[in-house]
């Protein structure tokens, strides 16, 4: 079973608009209300796919319950611990001839011991063969070292573990050796406190994580496609077809779950790596997550580099 944890969720407002100005009132001409968040993104992914997965995490106050109930539309399993302290997040995604997002940092009054519920259900569910996903932000005021402790209890469980976090969060996690890391530029360049350009730096830096203790690491980035380094120093690169950009929300996130899918259904790395730049460059070509229809279509388009 595929396990997702999303413990910093949210609602997300998408308005497409003609213009954007400020100090005057803007009218949308379509608007959306999805839930959100990176493992949220990566169980509808899988869904799409095909592949069953259990979505978990954290939800809070009247957003949370609006959030579980989308998401319970797209996803077979959802598992949320619901709480009291706050709301679920409200990010807000404006779409003119650019993109534009305010993400909230999410409710500060949720308490760390939520998480104990978390690692103890995940201790008592998961089983030798599992695929655990860690992905998104963490709550206000939580440690940032807080998945250390999950991670140490489900060690030597023979657990897939992939991470989609940041900085400490992510550089903190990479002691328990995950299979998968997915930083995307912006990301390992804060990590390493320094632009990282060509693509001979970013290889570098990512070896660096490696060296650090993951076993794979994906790059995305963006228009310029992603890089995969794999546990046996081969390295795979590809740039996206040509398309037209409609939304690069949830890009990163369809990557990741189609690897999953992929990795899931027995393919070569390469060709998990294939089929997961198609489902990243289909979604930024969509109006949200690609379906497995167009990301099928886009996946004989894909060449390495």
């Amino acid at each position: 079973m595929i396990y997702t944890l999303t413990l910093n969720p949210s609602l997300d407002y998408s308005l497409t608009l003609p213009k954007f100005a400020v100090e005057a009132i803007n009218t949308s001409n379509r608007e959306e209300i999805r839930p959100g968040g990176k493992g949220v993104n990566i169980s509808i992914m899988l869904e799409r796919l095909g592949h069953k997965s259990i979505a978990m995490g954290i939800a809070s106050g009247f957003t949370g319950a609006e959030f579980v109930k989308l998401l319970s539309g797209m996803v077979s399993n959802v598992d949320f611990i619901m709480t009291e302290g706050g709301n679920t997040r409200i990010n807000v995604k404006f779409q003119t001839d650019v993109e534009t997002e305010i993400n909230s940092k999410g409710p500060s009054h949720i308490p760390f011991e939520v998480y104990d519920k978390i690692v103890t259900k995940l201790c008592d569910n998961l089983k030798s063969g599992d695929t655990l996903v860690l992905a998104g932000s963490i709550f206000p005021g939580w440690p940032e070292t807080c998945h250390s402790k999950l991670l140490k209890a489900i060690r030597g469980k023979n657990i897939t573990v992939i991470i989609d976090t940041n900085g400490t969060s992510l550089v903190d996690s990479l002691r328990y050796r995950p299979y998968l890391i997915k930083p995307n530029r912006r990301e390992l360049c804060q990590i390493f406190s320094k632009e990282l350009n060509s693509t001979s730096e970013i290889t570098y830096h990512a070896r660096l994580l490696q060296a650090r203790g993951a076993q794979r690491v994906i790059v995305s980035l963006g228009k310029d496609g992603a890089i995969l380094l794999d546990e046996h120093e081969h390295v795979f690169q590809s740039m996206p077809p040509t398309g037209h950009v409609k939304n690069t929300v949830g890009a990163g996130d369809a990557m990741l779950g189609a690897y999953i899918a992929a990795m899931e259904e027995g393919r070569p790395t390469i060709e998990c790596f294939k089929y997961s730049m198609a489902a990243g460059s289909a979604t930024a070509y969509s109006q949200w997550l690609a379906s497995k229809v167009e990301i099928d279509a886009l996946y004989p388009k894909i060449r390495l580099i």
